[in-house]
């Protein structure tokens, strides 16, 4: 009760004097999830990203935050909207960049995961991450680097190690920053280019531009985007239960459909033949869901059906099919797994 107190104190004694960007979003925050003004909230929040006086991690936060309110009040196209600018225009703030991201996948948007991991193809050669625009070449020679390839435990392609947010030159140690940008339903990385300029003459780096070679799909969206974005749901729930060797849960859980077509005790030891020995989950993010009424095998019915692309512990590239369904209580239930 006496931060409370404090808190309206301050905010009252800065009344009508000019306020620093921190303590219009302490204000905006305690607006938003304190006092449940959530209008109020969205007011401070739109003045700081439009006054241009922000810090870009405050820039980022107000910007983030906002879109958090618009998803309170329902406006999650606007709000899908501003959590892609988070991506695009703040890659660099990877907190909210990461956060966005989770907000855009319970939305129903598959925004491609902010990692360096995987295969990537040059597009281009900049001075800058800032000056680089998708589909507008600023090399226009043959671009040396044709693709590179980065690996969970730090490896890569090129010669170089990564960790963290770092490039590691291995025969000078040189580090600089790589960068990774959300743009249109793609991520490009950027990628330090360490030569003899950056090492010897301590020059900053020119960076190579990359896009990620794995596809990017976009969750089916319409009339049915809340069926959807359900359907995802009940998939990842069923899946945390499966996830933790809790087979026979996983049946409990289940669509009736599901129920009726195998029983518990050959569940199990399906799950305990061929999901156990994969082990861990180390990735899985939705890589398609398509709303249909239809599924070969099954009655008519509701159904989502959702491909995610997995990297267990024991295997890399799975592709795990779920299929949840509109049960007879009015709640998505799985109603079909496949693994491959």
């Amino acid at each position: 009760m006496l931060i409370l107190v404090v808190l309206g104190m301050c905010c009252g004694s800065l009344h009508g004097a000019e306020k620093s960007v921190g303590i219009m979003l302490e204000e905006a925050q305690y607006q938003e999830e304190t006092v449940g003004e959530v209008n109020a909230a969205i007011g401070i929040y739109e003045t700081i990203v439009k006054s241009g006086e922000a810090r870009r991690p405050e820039a980022a936060k107000a910007l983030y935050r906002y879109g958090v309110c618009l998803v309170k009040k329902g406006d999650k196209q606007k709000a899908a909207e501003l959590f892609e600018k988070v991506m695009k225009e703040y890659y660099e703030q990877k907190v909210f960049a990461m956060k966005a991201q989770r907000e855009l996948e319970k939305m129903g948007i598959d925004a491609q995961p902010l990692t360096i991991v995987g295969k990537w193809n040059s597009v281009d050669f900049v001075s800058s991450p800032e000056v680089f625009e998708p589909g507008v070449k600023k090399y226009c020679n043959d671009l040396f680097l044709k693709e590179a390839s980065f690996d969970a435990d730090g490896s890569s392609s090129q010669g170089v190690k990564w960790k963290n947010d770092i490039i590691i030159h291995m025969s000078s140690q040189k580090k600089s920053p790589y960068y990774l940008k959300y743009v249109d339903g793609e991520t490009y990385l950027f990628f330090p280019w360490i030569n003899g300029d950056v090492i010897n003459r301590g020059e900053k780096p020119k960076y190579y531009v990359l896009k990620s070679a794995e596809s990017h799909k976009k969750i089916e969206t319409g009339k049915h985007d809340q069926d959807v974005v359900d359907g995802i749901t009940a998939a990842r729930g069923w899946l945390a239960i499966v996830d933790n060797g809790e087979y026979g849960k996983s049946w409990d859980e289940a669509a009736g459909f599901m129920k009726s077509a195998v029983n518990k005790t050959d569940l199990e030891k399906s799950f305990e033949a061929v999901r156990k020995p994969l082990g861990v989950v180390k990735s899985r993010e939705v890589n398609s869901a398509t709303y249909t009424k239809a599924v070969p095998g099954a009655p008519d019915g509701q159904y989502v059906v959702i491909q995610f692309k997995t990297v267990f512990e024991n295997k890399e590239g799975a592709v795990e099919t779920v299929t949840p369904m509109l049960d007879n209580d009015g709640k998505w239930r799985v109603s079909g797994y496949y693994i491959k």
